[in-house]
């Protein structure tokens, strides 16, 4: 049996940052005496400007430091195309916004990094594809500690999502309920990774406290499984038969105190499969 794991997302809030630079000049060659690099500022603690530039002259980067730290942005440039841009890190307290270009100077990608490791995903990313003229939009979330595919959309040029394509849950709910109403929750697998024939379940903790904030004990507390409306047990005479049962997940909570609550588990698609050459017993 092959698993496919959707957790529910996680946001993050981000400020900026902005420094000032001091101005003294320092420089390195290549060994035919190019320019490889040069520093404008203060070392020890590195505070300044850095530019650095390929073997053919061209610029490559351009970052700026406070205190050994690269702060504000740097930019990097193609080698064969002079000073066009093909990257735009913003940096932030905890992340880096990446903005990346082709070298027409279009838009190609937009997202979020962690500070230390720009190839490190968070949150959601925008990949643009000039010539569909469509979006893909890639959420990524931390799972154990690793960057992990969580959801995916395509949309049209009218930003309208694209059906058939892409992998991704809605859940439908009440915005707000009255105290010791039932809050009705229903997940609905809109586009499946493994096919129609598919199924899921519902992985929750007993108590949310306990899960960490990267999942990474899901399996390791105590936690609730609710199936799919096929697998529930649940007879629903009055459901269409053209609707998925199987991608769809319908529970209830109730709160014995007003407030607002969260939730986080996962939603696991699934399929069964045979193997061939499985021994007859």
């Amino acid at each position: 049996m092959q698993f496919y794991i959707k957790l529910l997302p996680i946001f993050f809030v981000l400020a900026n940052v902005l420094i000032s630079c001091n101005q003294a000049k320092y420089r390195e060659y290549y060994g035919n005496r190019t320019l490889k690099s040069e520093f404008i500022g203060t070392k020890n603690p590195k505070k300044g400007i850095y530019k650095e530039y390929y073997k053919s002259g061209n610029i490559k980067q351009v970052d700026i430091y406070d205190n050994d730290v690269k702060v504000d942005s740097s930019v990097y440039y193609f080698e064969d195309y002079e000073n066009q841009i093909k990257e735009i890190r913003y940096f932030n307290d905890s992340s880096i916004c990446i903005v990346g270009y082709d070298s027409n100077g279009n838009t190609i990608k937009e997202g979020k990094s962690l500070m230390d490791d720009p190839s490190y995903r968070i949150g959601k990313w925008t990949f643009h594809k000039q010539k569909t003229k469509t979006d893909s939009i890639v959420e990524y979330i931390t799972v154990d500690g690793k960057s992990y595919v969580n959801q995916i959309w395509h949309k049209n040029i009218k930003g309208d999502t694209i059906l058939g394509r892409g992998n991704y849950t809605e859940i439908v709910k009440k915005d707000s309920f009255d105290l010791g109403d039932l809050v009705r929750l229903r997940f609905i697998l809109m586009e499946s990774f493994y096919g129609v024939n598919s199924d899921i379940i519902i992985i929750i903790p007993k108590d949310e406290n306990l899960l960490k904030e990267d999942y990474s004990n899901l399996l390791e507390i105590e936690r609730d499984t609710i199936q799919s409306l096929k697998n529930d047990g649940i007879p629903r005479p009055g459901i269409p038969k053209e609707m998925p049962i199987n991608h769809i997940a319908e529970f209830g909570l109730k709160y014995d105190e007003p407030g607002q609550y969260s939730l986080r588990g996962a939603l696991v698609e699934y399929v069964y499969k045979k193997l061939e050459n499985a021994k007859k017993t």
